[in-house]
């Protein structure tokens, strides 16, 4: 039973090969008629040679066989033939030469067959009226003729089904069928030219098959190639990239819709054109890089190696963009290529974002000016280059007091102020310096051109002036002064970092004179800072190793003289440089955030000390600034109470006018539950600070200490007594919000008498006792005990 269904597979397999060998695919009638057409046109090529072929054999049969063919019937033949080749040539001249498709039509396309079938027929009938003529061997040469000229029919004519099979049968069938009805003799060459016929006929039919196939694979073909370049041209027109291929001589091949748009020529008028030409049309100009960019690719395009993301800059339709061109060589041998083919993206957006990129990098982003980064390359590329330098100077510039405008006023009106200093500056500038923000208040000025220290302190004093001016922001009014710092390359510096450093050394020393200076680099300065830089390294070591110690200086009632209390003063012992004035290691303290630790060490030991005096008796701790701002302060003042058992009411903390000007939440806070717990909170050297006395009525106070340099003049000869009016404002001041009122630095009898009459309460100065150790304070209050009693 399998044995069956295996053998009967096999033949239906079999049968349905040798079915499609002949059988036509489907096709609609448009296509059909496509077909038709393809298959005239096919045999209409070989219609010359045909035609000639005919003309050849008219003029061989006349010399051979006009003595054995009747006249009458040759003439015949003869005319018929050439009648049929030359009406064939008129429809290839017709159809081919002028193609004149709208003569064409399938009444053409049968009178085509209807000729060649009528030629067949004539060599046919031509061939029987010999074979009865000619002797046996020549008859033998009559039947390979015939058989020779019905391939070469079959094979020119098989594109065309119909003409082949015609052919093949007229001619080979008709002269077998002949043969077989006047020849008992040869009937095995009839029978051997029928069988040929049918050989021929299946031959015909398989070669029209392909034919038929080979139109429907180019249709096919044909179809796909309009479908991916409607795919491609669609995704070009919705996509930033598009292709572009190129001959080796850099001729378009392929047209873009993009390039289209971009030259505003049509897809005729761009094929077969110069690539770099057309691009050299579209290019923008406005730019100097523009053509060395479009020779850059024009160098690629001259090489056999791969590029990318070689970009240009366009102009279309008016608007700037970016095009980076990716390209692939078509290697034709290792000496050439065929051409090129590539893609090319739209990077405008991406461009854009990498130019906003590098300004953001090299830019301020509040005063658009250049950066840290920026002015150091700058410093690196124009006044410092290994290869060249130039003689420059770089001036440092420091707003002074910025920090009270952003902490009183808000950093918005900080800001505004920024931006105002930048433009003054711009307007003022020399047209080859740059102007730089380094962060902050501080800006930076670099100079190549009149490099002399009298020009740079003229120019100076020229930005003091500026900046000076008037300035009103958000309903302030703003007084602007500057500090400036000034170094030269190469007199101070051969390098970036030095001369930034020497410059910054400058304005530092400006700003220590008393701000509003100019001041430029000496070798005086460098050797400060490097004093400077080991006292700072020293004092690092001196809190590890407790080189520490306090002073305590007595205040008293000024109306009673009872001692009231004692301000805790720090001193500092140096190991080779002896007594070391606060003057100096309390900046340096601050600027390096030593003063927490410090800090802290001097509220505990004051604390410490405390405990051992009268309970009447409180002690007063100075608090920095910076300890108000960048440490916990309320949790180490309670810890310290508490370690220390020391009540919250003998302990009273000084602050400067300055560190609580930013009125910050968590200060007021900090202030407001130490005093509820019942220390006291007083403002030092009052009326040297902003002179403004809004935090007066919004800072929980107890007390505020007149400076010193206001009681000096109690005693001075100064018209009107406006030193004794001045310190009466401030005590009637103190009197008007309840506050306990300190004066500072009574050296003198007169002072001290003064300010009883104006009802000072509380009064310390070397008139009444020097800053005293710690034993000397137990001994000093033991003997005031002793005195009081």
């Amino acid at each position: 039973m399998n044995q069956d269904v295996k053998r009967k597979t096999k033949t239906q397999a079999l049968i349905y090969l040798l079915k499609s060998c002949w059988m036509a695919p489907l096709a609609s009638k448009e296509a059909a008629a496509k077909f038709r057409r393809s298959q005239f046109l096919a045999v209409l090529q070989v219609v010359p040679l045909a035609s000639l072929a005919t003309y050849l054999i008219i003029a061989l049969a006349f010399f051979t066989t006009s003595e054995i063919v009747p006249p009458s019937t040759f003439i015949i033949w003869a005319c018929g033939l050439t009648l049929i080749a030359s009406y064939n040539l008129m429809l290839w001249r017709r159809f081919i030469l002028h193609r004149q498709w709208a003569r064409y039509g399938i009444a053409t396309h049968y009178i085509l067959i209807f000729n060649l079938s009528l030629a067949a027929l004539l060599y046919g009938y031509l061939s029987l009226q010999l074979f009865s003529l000619l002797a046996d061997n020549q008859r033998i040469l009559l039947v390979a003729i015939i058989a020779a000229f019905s391939a070469t029919g079959c094979w020119m004519f098989a594109s065309i089904p119909l003409a082949g099979l015609l052919w093949s049968m007229l001619l080979s069938g008709v002269f077998g069928i002949g043969i077989l009805t006047t020849s008992s003799d040869f009937t095995f060459l009839g029978y051997l030219a029928i069988g040929y016929s049918l050989f021929l006929c299946a031959t015909v039919l398989i070669t029209s098959n392909r034919f038929i196939h080979a139109l429907v694979t180019r249709k096919k073909m044909r179809q796909q190639s309009e479908l991916i370049s409607l795919l491609l041209n669609d995704f070009e027109e919705n996509a930033n990239d598009w292709l572009w291929e190129i001959d080796s001589q850099a001729r378009i091949q392929h047209v873009s819709i993009h390039l289209i748009n971009a030259t505003g020529k049509s897809a005729h008028e761009l094929a077969q054109h110069d690539f770099i030409a057309i691009l050299a049309s579209i290019i923008d100009t406005s730019i100097e890089t523009a053509p060395s960019d479009l020779h850059k690719l024009r160098q690629r395009l001259a090489l056999t190696v791969p590029f990318n993301d070689l970009r240009i800059r366009v102009q279309i339709q008016g608007e700037t963009r970016w095009w980076a061109f990716t390209g692939k060589p078509l290697l034709q041998n290792r000496q050439g290529t065929n051409g090129w083919r590539g893609i090319t993206t739209d990077v405008t957006e991406q461009h854009q974002r990498e130019l906003e990129m590098v300004r953001l990098a090299n830019e301020d982003s509040l005063t658009g000016l250049a950066n840290r980064y920026r002015f150091i390359k700058e410093l690196n590329t124009i006044a410092l280059s290994i290869n060249n330098p130039q003689p420059c100077f770089v001036m440092m510039l420091d707003i002074d007091n910025f920090k009270h405008v952003n902490d009183s006023m808000g950093h918005h009106v900080g800001d505004q102020l920024l931006c105002v200093i930048a433009r003054r500056l711009t307007n003022i500038l020399p047209s080859d310096a740059v102007l730089a923000r380094l962060g902050g208040d501080e800006f930076a000025i670099l100079i190549t051109q009149n490099v002399t220290q009298q020009w740079a302190r003229k120019f100076s004093h020229l930005i003091q002036i500026v900046l000076a001016e008037p300035t009103i922001l958000s309903a302030h009014s703003l007084d602007i002064r500057v500090s400036i710092g000034i170094s030269f390359a190469p007199q101070n510096a051969n390098t970036v970092e030095e001369l930034l450093k020497t410059a910054d050394m400058a304005l530092y020393h400006a700003k220590e004179e008393g701000r509003n200076r100019i001041c430029v680099f000496t070798s005086t300065l460098k050797e400060k800072s490097l004093h400077k830089q080991q006292l700072l390294n020293d004092l690092k070591t001196a809190i590890k190793k407790q080189q520490f110690f306090l002073m305590y200086q007595p205040q008293f009632d000024l109306q009673t003289s009872q001692l009231v209390s004692f301000e805790a003063l720090v001193r500092w012992q140096h190991p080779t440089l002896g007594l070391v004035s606060p003057d100096e290691f309390i900046s340096l303290a601050e600027c390096s955030q030593l003063i927490i630790e410090l800090g802290a060490w001097v509220l505990e030991q004051a604390c410490l000390d405390c405990m051992q005096w009268p309970a009447s008796i409180s002690v007063a701790v100075n608090v920095s600034g910076v300890q108000l701002e960048n440490s916990n302060l309320a949790e180490t003042v309670n810890s310290t109470l508490e370690n220390t058992a020391l009540p919250h009411h003998r302990l009273e903390l000084e602050l400067t006018e300055s560190s609580i000007m930013s009125n910050s939440s968590k200060i007021l806070t900090m202030l407001s539950d130490f005093r509820l717990a019942g220390g006291r909170v007083a403002i030092d050297d009052f009326g040297t600070g902003f002179s403004s006395f809004s935090y007066l009525h919004d800072f929980p106070l107890d007390k505020l200490k007149i400076d010193r340099s206001f009681i000096s003049l109690l005693d001075a000869d100064i018209p009107g007594d406006k030193a004794q009016a001045i310190v009466h404002s401030i005590i009637q001041l103190g009197k008007t919000l309840k506050l306990q009122i300190t004066a500072e630095g009574i050296e003198t009898q007169e002072q001290y008498q003064q300010l009883q009459r104006l009802h000072c309460d509380l009064g310390q100065g070397f008139l009444m006792a020097k800053p005293l150790n710690a034993q000397q304070v137990l001994d000093f209050i033991a003997d005031y005990q002793i005195k009081a009693s």
